[in-house]
């Protein structure tokens, strides 16, 4: 499994990048080997986006994908001040969840 984190400062007052975002989106979720994804983005437009993959194959793959780097030249050119991007292998795994509380 692999991360990639994606660290963006997004150009405020761009009306296409929503419409960019929604169909990466949904386009990435169709690619073989993705397997989830989480953004977050606070009000100023920095965001982190980490997508977790099968392996390094699909993750290059997805980044030769033709609408992907269309949405690159786009993030480039409008939609973003500035982005690092930072792949990983991810090599364990912890989790806990606590049972949920009965508030009484």
């Amino acid at each position: 499994m692999h991360v990639v984190i994606f660290y963006s400062q997004r150009r405020l007052n761009t009306p296409d990048y929503d419409i960019w975002a929604v169909k990466m989106g949904a386009e990435v979720e169709r690619q073989s080997g993705f397997c989830h994804a989480h953004s977050f983005r606070n009000a100023d437009g920095f965001g982190v986006t980490l997508s977790y993959w099968v392996s390094i194959d699909s993750i290059r793959q997805w980044g030769r994908h033709a609408d992907h780097l269309k949405a690159q030249a786009y993030g480039r050119g409008e939609g973003y001040v500035r982005y690092r991007i930072e792949i990983a292998e991810i090599t364990s795994t912890r989790e806990f969840e606590a049972e949920p509380r009965v508030e009484c």
